[in-house]
């Protein structure tokens, strides 16, 4: 018989607080790319051909990695819209010439938030960086 267990079969349980210990070390260890907690103003639209500058929303950033991102918007979002977003980054973010992100993604959660606004989270399908105008980057 193992030493572990108790007659009747099964082994001790674990304390509680160790359970939740473990069970949040796994959640975070099975984030594939690391997350940033950045504030970027961000340009989201839907993602499709047919979107125009007019259904363009101004969001905000919470955090963002290249897998995905969390923005926080005045627009309605349903889970599985296709969308494009553009970030500028902050000239302190990377030195030298200025710094935009395009992304294309898919809405994969959405979270009410207590001012009013929708917590959004994407997964990035595709990315690029370009350089900004001096004129966009202080805009």
């Amino acid at each position: 018989m193992c030493p572990n267990r108790r007659r009747g079969g099964a082994p001790p349980k674990l304390a509680d607080s160790r359970n939740q210990t473990l069970d949040r070390a796994k959640t975070e260890d099975q984030r594939r790319f690391r997350r940033y907690a950045v504030s970027f103003p961000c340009l989201v639209r839907p993602g499709t051909r047919k979107a125009t500058l007019e259904s363009e929303i101004e969001a905000e950033t919470r955090d963002v990695s290249s897998g995905g991102l969390f923005f926080v918007g005045s627009a309605d979002w349903e889970l599985g819209t296709e969308i494009a977003c553009e970030l500028n980054l902050p000239v302190k973010a990377c030195p030298g010439s200025p710094v935009g992100i395009q992304c294309r993604g898919q809405v994969v959660r959405v979270v009410p938030q207590e001012d009013g606004r929708l917590g959004v989270g994407i997964i990035i399908r595709h990315y690029k960086f370009f350089h900004l105008q001096e004129s966009e980057a202080t805009s």
